[in-house]
């Protein structure tokens, strides 16, 4: 078996990413390797943890996560990033899109499409 796919979950509702991380832990190939409330400290753990995925909320106090999201893109890591929002229409999926995300999932999606979602993310570009 190969490594399992390593998920940083960051989003304000601390509930949010205690339940993705809890139902990660039964996915025999994902893994969440961290949870953060904001994007404020995300570039320092992302160099910490080194995940593969970063699946990131737009709506959070903080630093702007767009332009969290661009420079992460930026910065060479390789990681990939996920949009997980409650807002999914055309706009914010376009502005994520352009800030670097490879995909937007909205969270009034079934857990099986948001996993299916991080597999698809670390699929080839």
């Amino acid at each position: 078996m190969s490594k399992p796919i390593r998920v940083l979950c960051v989003d304000d509702s601390l509930d949010v990413t205690s339940m993705l991380a809890r139902l990660m832990s039964f996915e025999p190939d994902v893994m969440c390797v961290g949870e953060l409330s904001s994007a404020d400290r995300l570039m320092a753990e992302v160099g910490a943890l080194r995940p593969d995925v970063v699946l990131i909320d737009l709506t959070m106090p903080g630093r702007d996560p767009l332009g969290a999201i661009r420079e992460l893109k930026l910065s060479g890591s390789g990681c990939r990033v996920l949009v997980f929002s409650g807002h999914d229409d055309e706009t914010t999926k376009a502005s994520a899109m352009a800030a670097g995300a490879c995909g937007v999932v909205s969270k009034d999606q079934p857990y099986e499409n948001i996993i299916g979602a991080i597999r698809a993310a670390c699929g080839p570009v």
